[in-house]
């Protein structure tokens, strides 16, 4: 069972990931 904590942790990992992958692909285009 899933709790609603549970899914806004997953969602702020999720967030978290996404911009990681953001950083990452500003500074390969630099």
């Amino acid at each position: 069972m899933v709790t609603k904590s549970d899914e806004s942790a997953e969602n702020v990992i999720k967030i978290g990931n996404v911009r990681r992958f953001q950083q990452i692909d500003a500074i390969n285009r630099l």
